[in-house]
């Protein structure tokens, strides 16, 4: 079969700190080992990607980046009508525990598991409580 079949999602801060330039040679280590065809992202990391790059001085300059380099490198799946039952879902058990979330971190955690995939994320604890959520930290240190 080849390569690892495990899909992953990755979490805004990631494609941020690639984009940044930042990347430790732990993470581009683990992505090029996940394979491309294993690699995702949300709509919303689209969604949060823009938001930043028009508060910066050079937004042309991290859209073109992003643009050219990083939506060729992954698929990106949408925030659909399952993963919004989960983001329901979610959002009622993160507030029974008096946890809320931020609304852009529950819909990328509800695309993970409504697409079954593990999140990568340097933001694990966002995303903590959400039941069978799997969650890697590929920016903490191996």
């Amino acid at each position: 079969m080849g390569r690892n079949t495990v899909k992953y999602l990755f979490d805004t801060d990631i494609i941020s700190t690639l984009m940044k330039g930042k990347a430790s040679p732990s993470l581009l280590r683990r992505i090029a080992s996940a394979g491309r065809e294993n690699q995702a992202i949300s709509a919303i990391t689209i969604l949060e990607i823009v938001y930043g790059a028009h508060r910066t001085a050079n937004p042309d300059k991290f859209l073109s980046l992003f643009e050219e380099k990083v939506l060729p490198a992954v698929d990106v799946l949408p925030f659909d009508d399952n993963a919004a039952r989960v983001a329901g879902r979610i959002r009622a058990e993160r507030e029974a525990l008096g946890k809320p979330i931020a609304p852009m971190d529950l819909q990328i955690a509800a695309t993970a598991l409504a697409s079954g995939r593990i999140l990568v994320t340097g933001n694990a604890r966002h995303f903590s409580d959400i039941g069978s959520l799997e969650i890697r930290n590929w920016l903490a240190a191996e």
